[in-house]
């Protein structure tokens, strides 16, 4: 059986209904073209409605069909993947030409897709261009849809963009296909059933992608619900959802636009650290000079090569880099955050041993909040909207916790979902400080978050240690304690009094071991079995980075925590992607692949083996 007919016979993979509950019916949906073909694949959450492909071809013209189809579903909300820069932009350009009454081909939508959407809309101020900029950001959809990019929402960014294909590997599709003809050949009928089955192969990869990321977009649909639906943050990034809220509220606060906002950040091209370093009274030798070092320091920002991804921080051009030891803490202190020297290691405490975990709740909201942090160019109403969050997500999650000691699963689904809102406006707000190109862009504010949090931290373990406790690993919100049992107390008194000292909380929790790397690296294992993995450790699936071989990472855990043998793990593991590589190869490789004496020319540039 060949690669067309096995791929004929694999399950359909359907999106989830999760935001029926919204009043949102979700199509997935994905385009082709070529010189004489073009079709249009939709698939709908219902398990009883079959893929609908509306062609243009030769004797067949399916555009009035289709555009009746997505009138008959209300509230409905288009999804792919490169959708806002392709298929959006094909569908606007379709309904234009419909609504006109011009006749058109697939031959006129291939030339269109080649002129506009392939070659021209990187072309710097050329006609192609701007027409192109005119569709995608000033044409709406037709018919009164949505739409969510899944690329634009979780790999926006130039360094993280990863092809559809690609994430195909990470989700564990069974088929990774590339277009199996080249863009511009002209079809036969077989070839075009084969084209299909490759839509559907897509479909199938990007149902499975908006399944993955469901939580992300069920916290997008409720924090539409908690603005009483006066924004709409759906198939927005996490940045911009932050920004959309933050703005909006300002605007209802204060009465300034979100463009005026934007004009009134100012730019900043030194920042002396002794006008955002807070006052803190450290006792030992080694601390005190610490604190001299970093309060003498002037930054300097080059404001000429900050590109519109990328941060200020990163571009300052006398950094911040300094170290201080702490009994046998070594700590290394940056702009963007602190770090301990940890060594590879195993951490398990003895008999009259506690290994406990502290961490401060809700860090960096919370010094925004006790230190009045501000962007410098808005008054202290965003303080005031973006601190009110803190006392509302921790009421949240007290519910959360009755709820779950009650059974009462449903409310702690409910809440746990406004609990998930609150936090991204939290933490996604804070980053924002510190873009060049949101309307909050403060390096004031941005910084004056991490040094104090650092210094902070540093006076936590200053004071653990002059009461005889030894902080042995320290990294952007907490601390990791290894102390006789009978010290206890003199912890807790200790971090009561670093509490009421900032005003922040601070959070416990117990391991019965840590299998270490480096500091951004471990395998931390809780009292009731449960893991916590970081870094080289994380033995799941991640989107974010390549999954080669989990096997190894599974089967190391499996011998740390559970004692199982490595060779045990591996040979009883049925899931073969435990074992899978993939590999992409630019467009500078030769290709050829060789199986039994058989070699085959220009095979896809992405392989899992």
């Amino acid at each position: 059986m060949g690669l067309f007919e096995r791929m004929k016979l694999q399950s359909r993979i359907l999106p989830e209904k999760f935001l029926e509950e919204y009043g949102k019916n979700v199509l997935i949906y994905d385009a082709e073209t070529s010189p004489n073909y073009m079709g249009i694949g939709f698939r709908s959450c219902d398990p009883n409605q079959e893929d609908r492909i509306f062609r243009l071809k030769e004797n067949q013209d399916d555009i009035y069909e289709m555009i009746s189809y997505l009138l008959s579903i209300k509230n409905c909300i288009l999804c792919g993947y490169n959708n806002y820069s392709f298929d959006d932009v094909l569908l606007k350009k379709i309904y234009l030409w419909t609504v006109k009454n011009e006749d058109f081909t697939a031959k006129d939508i291939f030339e269109f897709v080649q002129k506009y959407l392939i070659d021209g809309k990187d072309k710097e101020n050329t006609p192609e261009q701007k027409y192109y900029n005119y569709l995608r950001w000033k044409v709406a959809l037709p018919l009164n849809l949505q739409s969510i990019d899944l690329m634009a929402m979780f790999f926006s960014k130039k360094q993280n963009i990863k092809s559809l294909k690609q994430l195909g590997v990470a989700l564990e599709m069974p088929f990774i296909q590339e277009l199996p003809y080249a863009p511009d050949k002209i079809l036969t009928e077989e070839e075009i059933k084969h084209v299909e089955i490759y839509n559907t192969n897509d479909l199938n990869t990007t149902s499975s992608l908006f399944n993955h990321y469901k939580n992300d977009l069920v916290i997008a649909e409720e924090i539409n619900k908690q603005s009483n639906y006066e924004i709409n943050v759906q198939g927005k990034t996490k940045a911009q959802i932050a920004m959309t809220w933050i703005m909006h509220e300002y605007e209802k606060k204060t009465g300034i636009e979100r463009w005026r906002a934007k004009e009134m950040v100012k730019k900043t091209f030194s920042l002396p650290l002794c006008d955002i370093v807070p006052e803190i009274e450290f006792e030992t030798r080694e601390c005190q000079e610490l604190y001299a070092k970093i309060y003498s320091k002037v930054l300097y920002i080059d404001d000429s090569k900050i590109k519109r991804w990328e941060t200020d921080r990163k571009y300052l051009k006398k950094d911040l880099h300094e170290e201080v030891k702490i009994g046998t803490l070594v700590i290394n202190i940056k702009l963007g955050g602190l770090h301990s020297k940890d060594l590879p290691q195993s951490i398990i405490p003895k008999e009259d041993e506690i290994l406990i975990d502290i961490d401060a709740f809700s860090f960096y909201p919370s010094l925004i909040k006790t230190l009045k942090i501000n962007p410098r160019h808005l008054s202290l109403a965003w303080n005031e909207i973006y601190t009110k969050l803190i006392p509302e997500r921790k009421e949240v999650k007290k519910h959360m916790k009755k709820a779950e000691l009650e059974g009462n699963f449903e409310l702690y689904e409910d809440l746990k979902k406004t609990s998930n809102a609150l936090k991204l406006k939290l933490n996604s707000t804070y980053g924002m400080l510190g873009e060049v190109s949101s309307e909050i862009n403060c390096p004031y504010a941005s910084n004056q978050v991490t040094l104090s949090g650092q210094l902070y931290l540093i006076k936590l373990c200053e004071m653990l240690y002059l009461r005889g406790i030894q902080a042995i690993s320290a990294n952007t919100d907490g601390i990791l304690v290894l102390l006789k049992k009978d010290k206890m107390d003199i912890l807790r008194e200790v971090c009561k009094n670093w509490s009421d000292l900032f005003n922040i909380e601070l959070e416990e929790e117990f391991y019965k071991a840590i299998y270490k790397h480096h500091v951004n690296s471990y395998l931390a294992v809780k009292p009731n079995g449960r893991t916590k993995v970081k870094g080289d450790f994380r033995n799941y699936t991640s989107l974010a980075s390549k999954n080669d071989c989990l096997v190894v990472k599974k089967a190391v855990i499996e011998y740390f925590v559970n004692g199982i043998p490595v060779e045990h793990t591996i040979k009883n593991s049925k899931n073969i992607y435990d074992f899978a590589f993939s590999f992409k190869a630019s467009k500078h490789f030769e290709l050829f692949f060789s199986y039994m004496g058989k070699t085959e020319d220009h095979p896809q540039q992405i392989s899992c083996y």
